[in-house]
């Protein structure tokens, strides 16, 4: 009988210790996976970010390509009417919109408005 509790004693001493041993060096090991997670996860949500911004890059016309039709700039006018500027190529078009119409009010051959603030006391046609 005592040496069935010998047993069961010397047993339990060997598995608290192999248990001990494993939670009492597992400090260092606690930290170095709980880095390993949080690099981990600052990773993934990196990695959505990016391609969250490259796809919001993707849908306004690609990386490096403009769209051929440019608005320019526009005003209202009346409640359900404005007049907006926009540039096709080299050609700028003066449009009338109101629901359910559009009229070409003036086509300009030559840009009047680059849509790029101009420098002060450089503007087109004042003064030079």
């Amino acid at each position: 009988m005592w040496a069935r509790a010998g047993r069961y004693f010397l047993g339990t001493l060997v598995m608290g210790r192999s248990a001990g041993a494993a939670t009492g060096s597992g400090g260092a090991d606690a930290y170095s996976q709980l880095l390993q997670i949080a690099g981990g996860l600052i990773l993934v949500i990196g990695i959505i970010l990016l391609l969250s911004w490259l796809l919001r890059r993707l849908q306004r016309g690609g990386l490096a390509r403009q769209a051929p039709i440019r608005v320019i700039g526009g005003t209202a006018v009346g409640q359900r009417e404005r007049v907006v500027l926009i540039q096709v190529g080299q050609q700028q078009l003066l449009l009338g919109v109101a629901s359910g119409n559009v009229r070409t009010l003036q086509v300009f051959e030559q840009p009047i408005f680059s849509g790029m603030p101009e420098t002060e006391g450089h503007h087109k046609g004042i003064g030079t």
